[in-house]
């Protein structure tokens, strides 16, 4: 419907003395003094939708209006509420539901206030419905029914929860109903949303369990939230300080090991590479006849494995950086992907120590690798000088 028509009819409604009806027809009556509002209201009509008014008399006061020709007429209120209650049951409102036209409404509430009690309806029933995943809805599409099931370990047996959302009871204390509370508005984007929909699921049950379980139940939740909102924001608590933050630190530990690890691997690594230069020693030992050729060869071997072990020790120094930036890049994913607005301090500083640890494992690693230098270099001293005399020796 054109947001301007309804606009216009609304108008037309309210500036008539009477309506009536005519088979399918609508007649608004009305007085004289109102002829230069009516009838710039009936041309504005007719400019955008000539099939609504199907008559119009000055002379006799009165305008027919054929309501088929109107998306979301309604004749009233009884009429209008069964309809858009039953799209709230299948989660069928939309944006556009928000225009309709209540002919004979006798509530003192705005149209936009009556579609929003209705939108709130259909944000619990979308959330129980996600938290339930058990529904039904009867035959006339006017009682919904969700579905609990609780294994009661003592019994060994599997209990069956029902609470039903009835038209009737709703539409007493429809103008009750309150806006739909923030804290459960769970988007699927959120990375807890799972969590959140099982506690609900949980809380539900847990209210139907502690409370007489009659009709209205829903409706009372409706209308008064405070107490649900109560046990599902002391069980979301629960889980984010306790198995929330235990995840946290469960990743985060994971990860840890495995950085440790690989920079274990590192530094084994290097120290199997060493050992070249020791053979090159032991080899220089078991020479028996020596020349200038034989210095030569053996002063080559050495040369080879000290740069061989130098361009190793090398890489695995950039290998130690990477390590720790791959860490960085890992916990900073855990953080975005795991860690909730709730734990935000917790977690950061659970992962902050984490990778202060990882840092700390990269020094100590350096300088073990700088103390391998060291040792090179005292033992390369110590056998060239033991070549040099050894070799004058020989001569």
């Amino acid at each position: 419907m054109d947001n301007n028509v309804e606009i216009y009819i609304k108008k037309l409604i309210k500036l008539s003395s009477s309506i009536e009806e005519d088979g399918s027809y609508v007649i608004l009556n009305f007085n004289e003094e109102e002829h230069e509002k009516v009838l710039l209201l009936k041309e504005s009509i007719n400019h955008i939708n000539d099939d609504i008014i199907v008559d119009f008399s000055l002379e006799n006061n009165k305008i027919e209006i054929d309501p088929d020709a109107v998306k979301g007429w309604f004749r009233s209120f009884e009429e209008m509420y069964n309809f858009y209650f039953k799209k709230a049951l299948k989660s069928e409102l939309v944006a556009s539901d928000k225009h309709f036209i209540i002919q004979n409404k006798n509530l003192d509430i705005d149209d936009d206030d009556i579609y929003n009690k209705f939108q709130t309806i259909q944000e619990w029933v979308d959330l129980f419905k996600n938290a339930t995943k058990n529904v039904f809805i009867d035959t006339s599409g006017l009682i919904l029914s969700f579905f609990m099931f609780e294994e009661v370990e003592s019994d060994k047996k599997i209990k069956k929860h029902e609470v039903t959302l009835n038209s009737i009871e709703v539409k007493k204390r429809f103008l009750e109903i309150k806006s739909f509370p923030e804290q459960l508005k769970i988007k699927t984007s959120d990375i807890y949303s799972i969590e959140k929909l099982l506690i609900t699921k949980n809380t539900l049950t847990n209210v139907v369990k502690s409370s007489n379980k009659t009709d209205d139940f829903l409706m009372k939740i409706f209308i008064n939230p405070d107490l649900f909102i109560e046990k599902y924001t002391k069980s979301y608590d629960f889980y984010v300080n306790k198995h929330s933050i235990d995840k946290v630190v469960r990743d985060v530990e994971s990860a840890k090991i495995d950085y440790f690890e690989k920079i274990n691997n590192i530094i084994s690594d290097n120290q199997a590479k060493v050992l070249s230069i020791p053979v090159v020693i032991l080899g220089t030992s078991l020479v028996r006849a020596w020349n200038l050729m034989s210095l030569v060869l053996i002063l080559t071997s050495m040369a080879l494995s000290i740069f061989f072990v130098i361009l190793n020790i090398k890489h695995k120094y950039n290998a130690l950086d990477d390590c720790y930036k791959s860490a960085s890049r890992v916990f900073h994913k855990i953080e975005n992907n795991t860690i909730s607005e709730d734990i935000k301090i917790d977690g950061k500083n659970i992962i902050a120590n984490a990778l202060t640890e990882i840092k700390t494992k990269k020094e100590n690693a350096k300088n073990t690798i700088n103390y391998i230098l060291y040792g090179i270099f005292i033992a390369v001293s110590i056998w060239a000088i033991y070549l040099v005399l050894y070799f004058f020796d020989c001569k």
